[in-house]
């Protein structure tokens, strides 16, 4: 026996609202009693941290997290009308030998659902609690804190810090003894867009720092290569603006200002930018915070020509993912921009730091945002209890009241009481069967329900994340919980 999963967009970088479709191809060499072949639309954020044990314990050991973030299922064998009928006594179906396809739809919702996702199957001998991890093999608790937010994009943050999103078919046998098949495919995922917020009027966001030039004195070397403290002394003020709010979409250039602010001579030689990225890693009360620097290209040279005032470019790679929260990942930018500012005969370098956010570069749907900023209106301008009597002192608070105090209703008899119970005693049903409670639906459920018909993200053209190769390995070792 064979499994195999064809997607039908493969390659696609998916997002909230999208459809995950595709085909299992099952091929069976012989005939297979089959209890059930079920897809599951899964993503599982894992975290790693080393602590002691113990406060004051020198020897670390590795402490796991793995949350169940997106858990979407659907049966494609037998149908439904089939399972139904419980045609079979052990409740398995023989296959003949042969090649069978069996499509399958299944869509990705808004936010997570940790809490959702059932319990993780543990046993005395199963390696379900147990993980590997680049310290070694250790055991895995599961999570009591969870953060209800958006999905997070995909991570590839090696063994013990990513986030990934896959597709698995299990082809279920009714013997215990036989083995399930499994099959995985992982597709990139990327979160569609907060509402952005309304631009300010043009107005810019900045972070600026004084730098002292022409203090040092020259020696007699230093005089004769033309360098040291020759020319006006005096400090020039250097500043970066961007675009307010700070945000910034991989492969969409924003404009970046330098300017410089001083009494003497002062001009704009070169211009570097990095990208430092924080992603704080949670497991079971202990955090780390792990830092990466990323050079941004920048254009040269930059024809200044002795300008005090620059606006450039800056654009970041489709690599970088966006600004996200989950329940045991969390990540978060700083752009930082080091200007070389000549003055004075110097040449010094000054470093400015501005905090952004990125954007992943989903547009939502229309009807999501219109929704969105009507409740938030709704919210911003609640509507006022209705005032007492417009009387002062005395008169307006006895206005507002009642003269006598409602009458206490009357307690019911032993014979009324006898008769409630005759009346519910018909009212129930015949056969002593309790009625179905219908549970109502779920806020994110209604939402895709409406925004079913709507133009969604998936419509025209989108960003591609690029992702590293380790993101495809080992997809079977992450949803072990």
């Amino acid at each position: 026996m064979s499994v195999k999963i064809q997607l039908k967009d493969q390659g696609k970088t998916f997002t909230n609202l999208d459809y995950v479709e595709g085909t299992v191809l099952l091929d069976l060499r012989t005939d297979e009693d089959i209890e059930k072949v079920t897809v599951k639309l899964e993503g599982v954020s894992r975290s790693v941290v080393m602590a002691p044990r113990r406060p004051g314990d020198r020897k670390e050991k590795p402490y796991v997290e793995i949350h169940k973030l997106l858990h979407r299922e659907q049966v494609v064998f037998p149908p439904a009308d089939i399972r139904s009928l419980q045609t079979t006594s052990n409740g398995s179906f023989t296959l003949p030998t042969g090649q069978y396809t069996y499509p399958f739809r299944l869509r990705i919702p808004i936010n997570n659902s940790c809490t959702e996702a059932p319990p993780p199957k543990s046993g005395a001998f199963s390696l379900n609690n147990l993980a590997s991890t680049s310290k070694g093999i250790t055991t895995v608790s599961t999570p009591l804190s969870h953060v209800k937010a958006i999905l997070p994009p995909s991570v590839a943050g090696g063994e013990d810090c990513f986030v990934k999103y896959f597709v698995k078919v299990t082809v279920s046998k009714k013997a215990f003894y036989k083995a399930n098949y499994r099959a995985y495919d992982p597709f990139i995922f990327l979160p569609i867009e907060p509402p952005r917020p309304v631009p300010q009027g043009g107005l810019q966001v900045y972070a600026r720092k004084e730098e002292q030039f022409g203090k040092k004195k020259a020696g007699f070397l230093a005089a004769l290569r033309g360098g040291g403290g020759n020319g006006v002394s005096g400090p020039v003020m250097v500043e970066a603006r961007l675009p307010n709010p700070p945000v910034l979409t991989p492969t969409i250039p924003t404009d970046l200002v330098i300017m410089l602010n001083s009494a003497q001579d002062a001009a704009v030689t070169d211009v570097q930018l990095r990208l430092l990225s924080t992603t704080r890693i949670i497991a079971h009360d202990h955090a780390v915070k792990q830092t990466h620097a990323l050079k941004l290209p920048t254009p040269h040279p930059l024809h200044t020509s002795g300008a005090r005032n620059l606006t450039m470019k800056v654009m970041l790679p489709d690599s970088v993912v966006p600004t996200f929260r989950t329940c045991n990942l969390e990540r978060g930018y700083v752009l930082e921009v080091t200007v070389m500012v000549e003055s004075a005969g110097q040449v010094s370098p000054v470093a400015l730091v501005m905090g952004i956010q990125v954007f992943s570069g989903m547009k939502p749907p229309a009807g999501l945002v219109a929704r969105d900023r009507n409740g938030k209106a709704q919210a911003a301008t609640p509507a006022y209890p209705p005032r007492p009597g417009t009387g002062s002192g005395k008169e307006g608070l006895s206005s507002a009241l009642p003269e006598r105090p409602p009458p206490m209703p009357a307690r019911p008899s032993q014979q009324g009481k006898a008769a409630e119970a005759a009346a519910e005693a018909q009212a129930a049903p015949a056969d002593n069967v309790e009625a179905e409670v219908q549970l109502p639906p779920t806020y994110d459920e209604v939402l895709t329900e409406r925004l079913e018909g709507e133009v969604g993200v998936g419509q025209g053209e989108r960003r591609r994340l690029a992702v590293p190769p380790e993101y495809f390995r080992h997809v079977e070792d992450a949803e072990r919980v």
